[in-house]
């Protein structure tokens, strides 16, 4: 055979071939028939058919593995990258979570309602720092909240809050930071979500805010602990540590009202519209741990040296014994205005729906709420009003330690 093939000969065939067969109705014969079909082919041909035959089928199976690829790296990317929002406006952030260890029950509760309202679909990454280390987590608990896609960081010891908040920013890749503590529900729709978050990224793209507060005013849930200045705020603001406590009225007073009354202290800002957002400057509107978002650089550039601080009072043996001090330190250096960082006059931009509820029914149930707030106030300053030393407006008497 390879020796006709050298030579250029021809080669003869059998082929095999079948007719149908007239004299029987409806069958097919097969007719085996010995033909000798003289088949011609150079060397040159065979080598020429057999390398055109290897690259064909080469070059079949690259672009296939290559079309394969690219689809899956663009389902991946799909299902990674943050959606555009509404108005076309590309937001990427991360969500970062923060929650006590034995507290997860709570957070996987507030986790549903993310997820669906839509909000963890909208979210670049997800981390979730618990605090307390994880020994005692129960295993269950553990795979339904990481079902949802959260990366967690954990500390085996309890820390303050600016720790966890900490933590969170120096392990986020976006950014911008959305913040939630364990007990914030989110019960608004897809589309809602959608406008919220859009508006948020564009007032923290431009230097119109530095920081945009996300809980809800027409539902934020209980407690509201500033409520105690309603029917009093201006009188607040002459008390140079109760300044920063007068954003807070926008929890329970119109933002049309706030604008014709206090135009100085609340501007309106987004998109052009008096009724999207109020920005006010951070003196007269204290760091809250209240669902926010805010640049991930920006926060590690301002309040990182806080939280370190914070870090350090945590291990010290007298700050120890002040259970107060030692979890409220980063909420506090806000509260009190003592430190350079919060002085700065950035902007707090107050969104005029907002998204999240705060609920957590074993500490605010019905039943447990009177015992709460009666622990929180021997823990926090206390705030008096003293309606008869003036007969003009109420006086502010700031009493406690």
């Amino acid at each position: 055979f390879f020796d006709s093939l050298s030579r250029g000969q021809c080669l003869s065939m059998s082929v095999l071939s079948s007719k149908p067969n007239d004299e029987t109705s409806g069958d097919t014969e097969t007719v085996l028939k010995n033909a000798e079909t003289p088949i011609c082919i150079s060397t040159f041909k065979i080598v020429a058919l057999i390398g055109i035959s290897v690259a064909i089928f080469v070059m079949t199976g690259q672009l296939t593995y290559m079309f394969a690829t690219r689809t899956q790296r663009k389902a991946v990317q799909a299902q990674d990258a943050a959606p555009a929002l509404g108005g076309g406006i590309h937001c990427e952030f991360t969500l970062g979570a923060i929650c006590i260890a034995s507290e997860l029950g709570v957070l996987h509760r507030s986790m549903e309602t993310w997820a669906a309202s839509g909000l963890l679909v909208l979210a670049a990454e997800r981390l979730l720092f618990i605090s307390g280390g994880m020994a005692h987590v129960n295993a269950s608990t553990l795979r339904q909240i990481e079902a949802y896609g959260f990366k967690i960081i954990h500390s085996e010891k309890p820390v303050p809050i600016g720790t966890g908040l900490r933590q969170l920013a120096l392990q986020a890749s976006s950014r911008f930071m959305l913040f939630l503590e364990k007990d914030y529900l989110c019960h608004e729709s897809a589309q809602t979500v959608h406008q919220e978050l859009a508006l948020g990224c564009s007032l923290l793209s431009t230097p119109s805010a530095q920081v945009v507060r996300y809980r809800s005013r027409s539902n934020p849930g209980i407690p509201v602990l500033t409520s105690v200045i309603q029917g009093n705020e201006m009188a607040f603001a002459k008390h140079r540590r109760l300044t920063n406590f007068l954003c807070e009225q926008h929890f329970w007073t119109p933002f049309k009202d706030l604008v014709r009354r206090q135009g100085s202290i609340f501007q309106p800002c987004g998109n052009g519209s008096t009724l999207q957002a109020l920005c006010v400057w951070s003196p007269l509107c204290s760091w809250t741990n209240n669902p926010s978002m805010f640049p991930v650089h920006w926060w590690l550039a301002t309040m990182e040296k806080t939280s370190l601080g914070c870090e350090r009072q945590n291990t010290n043996p007298e700050a120890k014994q002040d259970k107060g001090r030692q979890h409220h330190c980063f909420e506090k250096s806000r509260m009190l205005m003592e430190k350079q960082d919060w002085k700065h006059p950035y902007t707090v931009a107050i969104l005029q729906r907002g998204l999240f509820t705060h609920d957590d029914p074993a500490k605010y149930s019905p039943t447990s709420q009177k015992w709460n707030m009666h622990n929180r106030q021997r823990h926090t300053p206390r705030l008096q009003l003293d309606m008869g030393r003036s007969n003009s407006s109420p006086v502010c008497v700031y009493s406690g330690k």
